[in-house]
């Protein structure tokens, strides 16, 4: 199936001949409309800025935080960055999970997706001079972190 959207019209889709060919279906998903304003069109864009931007979002970082040694920004960039690349097949990793806050994020964002959380639960191994972290900083209680 070859789906397009705003702007286009069944003969001016490149590859339609192609795709019905073998047996596929065309299918323009938003007729272009003379009495729509340009800065109504539908957009994929505009929707997943939408969705970037509405409050619940904001409202899973915000819940996010408690459980992340990450700022309410770091959290919210990643969910951004992660919601640009949502439509892609795969699992979600998440290294490092700490108390889940990323974690929590990124299942609530992403909720078809598979999520792997990885973490020794032990802290940080060493003292790390160049990032003030001390051995033992950041141990998690692992089943804290399955019931988020």
């Amino acid at each position: 199936m070859l789906v397009c959207g705003y702007g286009y019209t069944s003969d001016t889709i490149v590859g339609r001949e192609l795709v019905e060919s073998w047996g596929g279906k065309v299918v323009v998903t938003c007729e272009k409309d003379a009495n729509l304003n340009l800065q109504d069109e539908p957009s994929t864009t505009k929707i997943i800025h939408k969705v970037i931007h509405s409050r619940d979002v904001v409202e899973v970082c915000r819940l996010a935080t408690a459980y992340s040694v990450n700022p309410f920004d770091k959290l919210k960039l990643m969910a951004e960055e992660m919601l640009k690349v949502s439509h892609l097949t795969g699992d979600i990793a998440d290294l490092g999970t700490y108390r889940g806050g990323s974690a929590l994020v990124l299942c609530r964002l992403a909720s078809e997706k598979h999520l792997h959380l990885f973490d020794t639960w032990e802290g940080t191994p060493y003292d790390d001079p160049l990032c003030h972290h001390k051995k033992g900083e950041w141990i998690a209680n692992k089943e804290e972190c399955q019931t988020l």
